[in-house]
């Protein structure tokens, strides 16, 4: 029975945005990413339909990277939102390293943001509570989401160990489930993390429910990297009824000609291997010239494959570029190479291959240093600096040496968008000497300042703009004089009442909690007690013989019928006739209590002193600045290229194909395109917060079938997720409103059915199957397969058969049952 399946995407349809859209499968509300941009503006449309229109309803969010534009909006719907709150208790799902790395990007996102406005959207409590609330999955394991008790299975655990789809787990293999699983799933809806690529932890999304598969799959690549496997997007297996992808690489950037490269004699040089060379080349060409390069990156993305590629670089020349610094320069960057140290699982083989046999971990690195703000980098150089003219015996007063000697860096820095961050800081540092250069490695959002310089340099054809442009410059700066007495008497007001506040909630604390005591006369001291100490405070003070605590009326315990009193007499002495007095054990649990509260107090202050920042304002100032540095751009974006999508989404032929994330002219290039090649029976390019019906046209239906049935029906496997058998039997509807499926019954006298192969085989899997049998085997023209000249096999496209024409020879036979093998027989 096909499901019910309606897909709204809310931002990123046709354009290069953020990525966030909505699919209901049945009752299941499923968002899929949750993305913002560095402005997080809560007026944007997508987080105005979450908040108002949907968020109540969703039962899961799954994040498929870790970078903003897929997960920036999570501290604030979760923090401020309250949506792990709603009625459906909705619940988050990721990769571990995408919680790790999507934490240190969010961080760095909000401490930049801080340094530009007085954000308050949200802060870094909110970052903590979302990723420590969202679920870690493994690549192929599969987790049941079921809409009894709020939403979810009652498995909570975020280390929990269901059944994955394959033995390996990591690697993003595709095998069979358990029965086990099965009983789980039932007619729930299941959701699957396979490898993605493109960054640490990244995901391709499969969910199923029942005959349905949909997999949501965007920013992948297929090509294998120094620290990641390649997408297994093309070995999921199966044809997906719907497949959800992006176009965001169809139309990409060129690169700018910043180096010519010699290219390689080697036959093995890929694309990939030609781009790092031009990096390399780029920066070392600008050090020679004495000259910084400033890398703008993402906080924790493709910033770890860049530095791999440097480190390795800088290894293989220690002699020439050992004097030049590299430099991760990012509010977390200690951190994200001590996660990324951590999570060699996670990555490629040739990685995990070399940490089991030398135990070689490459993010242990040599030659970068990390920086966490610009003043701590530049006291390092200038520390640096002082040492190595020491060593090289320059004086530092002779003022002449000391200006002609430079010391150029490589600084990665935060953010890629040079709209905020350290990036933008040191860019209108360096960007008025004509030696220094930037590179840009990922094209940005289209609104950035980034993106705005790579489109001059590429309108104007040269990496040099000489160009005069006026820059708004905001930092925080300490509060003084009168702005910092009336900052401290507002705190001090605030403080005061407060401290009211939270005596006034003790004090009726104590008051409700004041319990009759066993001991008559314990009591009688208690009550005189309390009476002294809440005097004035609605208590009668003439009434002296009074024990009891009066509450307020509806507080009150009234019996429903008069009752004598009953006052149970407390026991002075312990079971040993140990006289006992009560308030020797109060004095030490007084102590007890009051040294725990010490040590927490000053636990507390310890924290505050740690985590305290001054009192502070934004400055804002426009600088003009005439940029003479040299700009260039490499695509390191690590995206499949437009081939590689085209050639994939032809060998995956979903049934119902839904395009986003992409600039209009590249969506309607890879729409035509799939229509051209008839990939898809139905083929989509939503516009934001359009609704599309992707329900599945199947004729289907469930029905019971009974156990003597079964019991003589025998099952093939088909593919690597499905097992298949033919039953003959008597179709009965059911008279049982409680129980309205059908039933199929044995049929007492069966006719029997003629044999059905079932599979799909390639001529060329054949060819090599009939070497391996000592048979000759070649192609002719129109794609025959010759067999020892006597047999002859050509495969009708449009149908899928395969003919078998020859004369009735032992080469026939064997040909004809080599060809069998291939097939399931029902």
């Amino acid at each position: 029975m096909s499901s019910a399946i309606q897909y709204i995407s809310l931002v990123g349809s046709q354009n290069e945005g953020p990525l966030c859209s909505l699919l209901i499968v049945d009752d299941y509300y499923i968002l899929l990413d949750c993305g913002w941009d560095e402005n997080f503006n809560t007026k944007d449309e997508h987080i105005q339909q979450i908040v108002n229109v949907y968020k109540d309803k969703i039962d899961a969010i799954l994040i498929s990277h870790s970078d903003i534009y897929h997960c920036g909006a999570l501290p604030y719907l979760v923090g401020k939102c309250g949506i792990l709150e709603n009625k459906k208790k909705a619940k988050i799902f990721a990769t571990l390293p995408i919680v790790k790395m999507g934490q240190m990007h969010m961080y760095d996102a909000c401490q930049n943001v801080k340094q530009r406005e007085d954000f308050e959207t949200f802060d870094l409590d909110d970052v903590d509570l979302c990723f420590d609330n969202i679920i870690q999955l493994k690549y192929s394991q599969r987790y049941p989401l079921s809409q009894q008790m709020g939403g979810m299975t009652q498995v909570e655990n975020t280390n929990m160990d269901l059944e994955t789809e394959n033995a390996e787990g990591e690697d993003g293999e595709v095998g069979g489930s358990t029965n086990l699983v099965a009983e789980m799933e039932g007619e729930k809806l299941v959701i699957c993390p396979f490898l993605a690529g493109h960054t640490l932890g990244g995901t391709i999304w499969k969910i199923t429910k029942e005959t349905d598969e949909i997999v949501y799959a965007v920013d992948f690549n297929i090509k294998k990297e120094r620290h990641l496997n390649g997408s297994v997007l093309g070995e999921l297996g199966g044809k997906p009824s719907l497949l959800i992808t992006d176009a965001y690489n169809i139309k990409p950037i060129p690169s700018t000609e910043v180096t010519m490269v010699p290219r390689s004699s080697s036959s093995k040089e890929t694309v990939p291997m030609r781009r790092d060379k031009q990096i390399v080349t780029s920066v070392i060409d600008t050090l020679k010239r004495d000259g910084n390069v400033l890398i703008p990156v993402e906080t924790a993305g493709r910033v770890l494959e860049l530095m791999l590629i440097l480190e390795e670089e800088w290894k293989r020349k220690p002699d020439q570029l050992g004097n030049f610094e590299l430099i991760l320069l990012t509010n977390v960057a200690y951190r994200t190479i001590d996660f990324a140290a951590h999570q060699l699982e996670w990555m490629s083989d040739n990685i995990m291959k070399g940490f089991d046999e030398k135990r070689e971990n490459p993010f242990s690195f040599k030659y970068f240093s990390v920086c966490h703000n610009v003043e701590e980098l530049m006291t390092k150089l200038k520390q640096n600096e002082a040492m190595r003219r020491m060593m090289e015996g320059i004086d530092e007063d002779d003022e002449d040496v000391t200006q002609k000697k430079q010391y150029p860096i490589v600084v990665l820095a935060s953010s890629s968008t040079l709209d905020v961050g350290f990036a933008r800081e040191l860019f209108v540092k360096w960007c008025e000497d004509q030696r220094n250069m930037v590179l840009f490695t990922d094209r940005s959002s289209p609104n950035s300042f980034a993106r705005k310089l790579i489109n001059k340099i590429r309108a104007k054809k040269t990496n040099r703009l000489d160009e005069v442009m006026k820059l708004i410059m905001s930092r925080r700066v300490p509060l003084k004089g009168e702005e910092l007495e009336k900052y401290e008497k507002e705190q001090l007001i605030k403080q005061e009442a407060e401290k009211k506040r939270r005596e006034e909630e003790e004090r009726k604390k104590r008051v409700i909690q004041i319990r009759d005591e066993d001991d008559e006369d314990i009591s009688d001291k208690k009550s005189k007690k309390f009476r002294e100490e809440f005097s004035g405070s609605g208590f009668d003070d003439d009434s002296q013989t009074q024990t009891r605590l009066y509450l307020p009326e509806n507080m009150r315990y009234q019996s429903q019928y008069l009752m004598f009193p009953c006052i149970e007499r407390g026991i002075s002495k312990d079971e040993y006739g140990e006289s006992v007095d009560p308030e020797e054990f109060e004095t030490r649990l007084l102590q007890a209590d009051q040294k725990d509260q010490l040590m927490a107090t000053n636990a507390n202050l310890h924290e505050e002193e740690e985590n305290y920042e001054p009192p502070s304002k934004i400055e804002s100032e426009e600088v003009s600045v005439r940029i003479l540095c040299k700009l260039a751009y490499i695509d390191f974006e690590g995206r499949s290229s437009n081939v590689d999508i085209k050639n994939i989404l032809q060998k995956i032929n979903p049934r119902k194909l839904i395009i986003i994330h992409g600039m209009p002219e590249a969506v309607t290039e890879l729409k035509e395109y799939c229509e051209t090649k008839k990939i898809a029976e139905q083929i989509k390019a939503p516009i934001d917060l359009e609704t599309l019906d992707m329900t599945m046209d199947t004729n289907m239906f469930k029905v019971k079938l009974k156990q003597d049935l079964l019991s003589h029906v025998h099952f093939v496997k088909s593919g690597t997720n499905y097992d298949m058998a033919y039953i003959e039997g008597i179709f009965k509807v059911s008279d049982n409103a409680e129980d309205p499926l059908p039933s199929i019954y044995p049929n007492p006298k069966p006719k029997g059915h003629p044999t059905i192969l079932i599979g799909d085989v390639k001529l060329n899997q054949l060819y090599r199957l009939l070497l391996e049998k000592g048979l000759s085997a070649e192609f002719q023209q129109g794609g025959v397969l010759v067999c020892n000249d006597e047999v002859m096999l050509q495969k009708d496209k449009k149908s899928g058969e395969i003919q078998i024409v020859g004369s009735l020879s032992p080469t026939f036979f064997q040909v004809r049952e080599l060809l069998y093998g291939f097939y399931k027989e029902l």
